[in-house]
């Protein structure tokens, strides 16, 4: 189980660092294809802070959508892909047990139980355990209100860094400039 849960929280954090670079290019993207925007507004007297607060909200209202969805979605797939983790970590554990192969190791014969016929049986005990001792893995998984909030936040620092880096190099300029470089 601690292979399954270190393997989990490595996808976790590989998915994390590529989502936020990933997101934070296409915010700049988006924010500086929107430069001649930008400058009609401040040349027509809109003041730059309420500019950006703009481009935030727009950002924000997107981002309140995508979280109910992921949040909605991660509930179903993470039950899948959790038990899928376990099922094949559970082989693993049951082919290293039983010298590597799916019906045990290789008998003195070079068949299957030393010249037997095989049983069906995978080492000794029920379900392929040794010492006829079971043990079910459950992967239970949840989204718990702590961690939509966490990622809520996470979305949140990624949208404030991302208009506000696009926008200090577009409002750093005079509108004409901004309306000129078009």
């Amino acid at each position: 189980m601690k292979n399954v849960a270190a393997f989990a929280s490595k996808i976790v954090w590989l998915v994390s660092i590529a989502g936020i670079l990933i997101l934070g290019l296409i915010i700049i993207l988006i924010t500086r294809e929107r430069r001649r925007e930008i400058g009609v507004l401040v040349a027509l007297g809109e003041s730059k802070p309420k500019v950006v607060a703009q481009l935030f909200t727009e950002l924000l209202a997107i981002l309140i959508v995508a979280l109910g969805i992921a949040t909605a979605a991660g509930n179903g797939v993470s039950g899948v892909i959790g038990q899928q983790l376990v099922q094949q970590q559970t082989t693993q554990q049951m082919q290293s047990a039983n010298g590597g192969l799916p019906g045990g190791g290789a008998g003195q014969n070079g068949g299957p139980g030393g010249g037997q016929k095989p049983s069906g049986n995978m080492g000794g005990g029920p379900m392929g355990t040794r010492g006829g001792m079971t043990k079910t893995a459950e992967l239970r998984t949840a989204m718990t209100p702590v961690a939509v909030a966490e990622l809520g936040g996470v979305a949140f620092l990624i949208a404030v860094l991302s208009v506000s880096g696009a926008a200090f190099s577009i409002l750093r300029m005079r509108p004409k400039q901004i309306l000129q470089a078009d």
